[in-house]
């Protein structure tokens, strides 16, 4: 599955397939019973939910100095995070996720395709990974709850009326 970034790039990646002779499919014209090697996602707001059905996650666009994607959608699926060196609006994500295994920062996509073929011969060290970036992501889960009674605790101790969360 690809995924754009911005879908006006659909025509670009649609010549680019032709081109190539690459068979794809639009993810909306998909009927769930047909497959294709080649998946484009054209509609917004379902990349989180497909991959739960990947085996190895690569945001490729963080190869570009474009801040990076949310590695954290795919590590609370369990799964193998590849991303690049630009990873600018995502370093924690990656602090925490890296040091315990779960994810690998590659320079270029043959590096990207050297580690999934290493990582596809050793069973054990996918599941590890897949298990560590898991059990990673679900600590992290509440963290916007946490962060909003901060907030509203930092708010109260400067008001003369405590604030709650249904009149912020």
């Amino acid at each position: 599955v690809i995924a754009p970034r911005h879908l006006q790039r659909l025509p670009e990646l649609n010549a680019l397939c032709q081109t190539r002779a690459v068979p794809f499919r639009l993810y909306s014209t998909m009927d769930g019973k047909k497959s294709c090697p080649l998946v484009i996602l054209d509609t917004m707001g379902e990349l989180a939910a497909l991959y739960s059905a990947a085996t190895y996650i690569f945001c490729g666009g963080s190869l570009v100095k474009k801040g990076g994607h949310n590695i954290f959608e795919g590590a609370i699926m369990g799964k193998p995070i590849f991303y690049g060196p630009y990873m600018d609006d995502f370093i924690d994500a990656c602090a925490l996720l890296e040091p315990g295994g779960g994810s690998i920062q590659v320079n270029n996509w043959p590096e990207c395709v050297t580690e999934i073929i290493q990582l596809a011969n050793d069973p054990p060290r996918y599941q590890k990974m897949a298990e560590a970036n898991r059990r990673i992501a679900l600590l992290q889960q509440g963290a916007a709850q946490r962060q909003a009674e901060l907030i509203i605790k930092a708010l109260a101790v400067n008001s003369s009326q405590p604030p709650d969360a249904t009149n912020i």
